[in-house]
């Protein structure tokens, strides 16, 4: 399996989730709006609540493949994983000094 099956899969699932929600649907699909009352959902402006949604998920997108698949474009899991490795064992280097973190 690639590593970057979950980049790609989660940037998948931020696109459908955007494009697949609407004002018809949202009282299935949002937590917190579909608990709400009939009265109570006449109150919210779901519509501009959908366009912060859906620009948060666009930027979310944007932030997971700068952050996650950029970097492992460039190999830097191997190199993180390494100084998961150091990072560990300085740790457990201060739990058996007795020293807190």
């Amino acid at each position: 399996m690639s590593i970057w099956f979950p980049v790609i899969f989660t940037t998948a699932l931020y696109v459908i989730i955007a494009y697949g929600i609407n004002k018809e649907n949202a009282k299935y699909l949002l937590a917190g709006y579909n608990t709400l009352s009939e009265k109570e959902r006449t109150k919210f402006d779901i519509v501009e609540y959908l366009k912060f949604f859906k620009a948060f998920l666009s930027i979310g997108r944007l932030y997971l493949f700068a952050f996650w698949g950029f970097p492992m474009g460039l190999g830097f899991p191997h190199r993180l994983a390494d100084l998961g490795h150091r990072s560990r064992a300085t740790t457990a280097l201060f739990v058996v000094q007795g020293a807190t973190i």
